[in-house]
This record gives C-alpha cells, structure tokens and sequence, in this order.
C-alpha cells in the first residue's frame, strides 16, 4: 500500500477493479485532492462505482490532501460527513449510504467523488481566510422547524405520557408504550422522507429547493431530531396526563373496533379515544355462547347464583363503580372458580389482572406501590386463594 507521503499531489489517471485498468475522467483528476488506487489483485478498486471491503477501508487516508488529523479514515466517518454535510447527494442517489459496520462489501458511489474534491478545496480556503473548521451549534430554530412538521407526521400515531415519562405509540387500535430511540429513528425517516417529496415538488425553484436541501441536511442530526421530539412532547395533541388516557369507562377496546356499552354500538378504533387497553376478542352481537352456558349450569346449577355471577362480570366492564360490593366466590374444590376466572381474563386482555398474592389480606406493612399501581385501568382483578382466617385489608379493599 503507498504511503502518504508518496501520494502527494498526484494526479492519478486511471484505476484497476476487477475487470482491469479504468480511465479516470479528468473532472476528477485533482491533483492532491483524489487519489484512486488498489492494494492488492485480490480487493476491488475504490471508485467510481466499484466495491470496498472491510480490509481496505484504511485506504481512504490516501485519498485526500488535509491537514493532519482531518481526514477520515473509516467508511463510517465518511458516511457520518455524508449525512451531515452534503445531504442533497443523498437525496440525488436516491438516499443510498454507505453500510457501517457491514462485515459483507459496502458500496462506495462515484457521485462522492465531487464532494470530496470540494470539501477539499472548502476546507484549504477557510484554512487560509482564517475561519474556524468546528461546527457550528444547532441552532434552536432547527428543532423547533423540525417540531412543527412532526406534529403533522406524528398526529395519531405517538403521544407523550407525562405521567410515565414515556412515549405512548398507537398500533392495531391502543396506545402502547415505546421508547425514545424508537420514535427518534421513526421520525429522522419521516422527515427525509417528508423533505424528500417536498424537493421534488420544488423543480426548478432553487430558492425553495435550498431551503428544503438546508432541512434535509438537518434530518441527518441525530441531535438536531432528539431536539424536535423533545419539543414535540410538551405540544398540545401530544403530551397526555394520566387522566386523559380510557377516560370513558364505557368504551369498551376490542380487536375489531370500540364497543360503547351505552349503546352496544360497535365503531371503527380512533386514536383520540385513548385507549391503552384492548380486550382480546372481536365483537360478534350474533354469537352463539352456548359452550359457556354449559359451563355455568355445570358449575352454578342455582339459577339465582348463576344469574348473579353474570351480573357482576358484565358490570365488570364497565369503568366505573356503578355498585359498591366486592365478590366473592367461595367453595371446595374443583368447583369451576379457577376455570371461570382464566377464561375471563383470556377473553378480557389487557382489562383484567390476576393481583398479586395475598394483595387483598391484612398485613402490618404496606404493600409495595408497583402492585397497586398494576391495577390501574384494570376492569376485572382476580384475586385467588385466599387461606381460611385471614382477614381483609379493608381499606385497601375500598
């Protein structure tokens, strides 16, 4: 492999690939500024359009004529440089980076030749006008821009639980809770994406088209878009407070749409309805039940007690104390309570909660508070096998 020194300001002609000697157009011929070459028969040249492998990726120190320390000297480097510096490149190869961290060969484009050359022409010139080579800090107003336009990408699909300091995403009908890298990574392609549309809208408006090439650009800060969604969580349609969330304990979430139990209607999921809970059936008002009948009469054959039974469960999923009493469903063995109590809390998902053992039973501490809070929205808490004499933390109960 040549060393740096032999490199210097030489303007190199042509290249080997694999298919032989390649001509160099001489657009891209810039003395001490490109440098194409090969390290051995058995790698692939670099440019234009060929292939690099891991094992060559060194060569890029070769390539440039910089000041020491400045030139990259890894694939991931120069892909970093790419999205930060020369975005409308992307966008011109239809958004095609270089792979980091690939053991497989990473495509490297012809296309990045000029802005090498330019860079390093840039670069020479502050240098000598005295100019400071550091970026600039990200000004507030990039966020900010980037923050109004995620608010028309994200409506209905993230909201920002204040409560849990989490963010909320909506999927298959119900908000679910998601991490921040997540909706980063979603909204940095959202915003490309969204740039991208609008840039080709421009055609030939190069004012506008500048303008939308400068948001591109800040599209690729990883910083500049954590700035936006941290933004976007204190505006209004985003940042939710506990009580909003299943505020109408009516609306019952289930897998084909919401069933208010006002009116027995069945209407489409709407994201503004807040829902973080989801039933784990479709509404069928047709259904034939006839299997749980059997189950009942089976265990229940006391037509009041069976009646009662039902009742409770169908107050149940409701939201709200329409009756002040707590159930309890007591008897020997191998009497159906545990069989009853799995297939409502199959069929009722994410509304019911076995509570955690002897929850309910009276104690000289208190209970740990992540126990209570996972009854929080719950419709139907099981609490099961209680041992004979214990008492009840009536308190807690009420």
């Amino acid at each position: 492999m040549p060393e740096p020194g032999g490199v210097k300001n030489k303007i190199v002609t042509e290249y080997r690939n694999a298919d032989g000697v390649v001509p160099v157009d001489p657009e891209y011929a810039v003395a001490g500024a490109v440098l194409i070459g090969m390290v051995k028969p058995s790698e692939v040249g670099l440019f234009p359009g060929d292939f690099v492998s891991p094992s060559v990726c060194k060569l890029w120190a070769y390539l440039m004529e910089l000041e020491q320390g400045e030139m990259p000297t890894t694939l991931a480097e120069v892909n970093q440089q790419m999205k930060n510096e020369k975005p409308e490149l992307l966008a011109k190869i239809g958004g095609q980076l270089f792979l980091i961290g690939c053991k497989e060969q990473a495509p490297v484009s012809r296309e990045l030749i000029p802005f090498w050359v330019d860079k390093v022409r840039e670069k020479r010139k502050r240098a000598e006008e005295g100019l400071s080579l550091q970026p600039e800090p990200v000004p507030l107003d990039k966020e900010r821009a980037l923050a109004d336009t995620l608010k028309v990408l994200f409506a209905g699909k993230y909201r920002y639980a204040a409560h849990r300091g989490k963010w909320m995403k909506y999927a298959s009908g119900c908000w679910r809770e998601t991490i921040e890298e997540e909706v980063v990574t979603e909204a940095s392609k959202e915003l490309y994406n969204h740039f991208c549309r609008l840039l080709a809208e421009a055609g030939s408006d190069k004012l506008e088209a500048d303008r939308i090439m400068g948001l591109i650009k800040d599209t690729f800060s990883r910083s500049t878009v954590v700035g936006a969604v941290k933004f976007l969580a204190g505006e209004p349609g985003f940042l939710t407070r506990a009580e909003e969330f299943d505020a109408d304990p009516y609306l019952l979430n289930l897998r084909n749409g919401t069933l208010d139990l006002r009116t027995f209607e069945l209407r489409p999921h709407n994201p503004d309805d807040l829902l973080t809970k989801q039933a784990n059936v479709d509404y069928n008002p047709d259904a034939n039940s006839e299997a749980w009948a059997e189950h009942l009469e089976l265990f229940l054959p006391n037509p009041d007690i069976r009646r009662q039974v039902q009742r409770d469960l169908g107050m149940a999923l409701v939201g709200a104390v329409l009756d002040e009493y707590l159930p309890i469903w007591y008897g020997c063995g191998a009497n159906g309570k545990s069989t009853t109590a799995k297939v409502i809390m199959r069929i009722l998902g994410d509304y019911a909660i076995k509570a955690a053992p002897g929850m309910l039973i009276q104690k000289k501490h208190d209970e740990h508070p992540t126990q209570i809070a996972d009854l929080c929205g719950r419709r139907v808490v099981f609490s099961v096998e209680i041992d004979q004499g214990k008492k009840l933390a009536e308190a807690l109960v009420k």
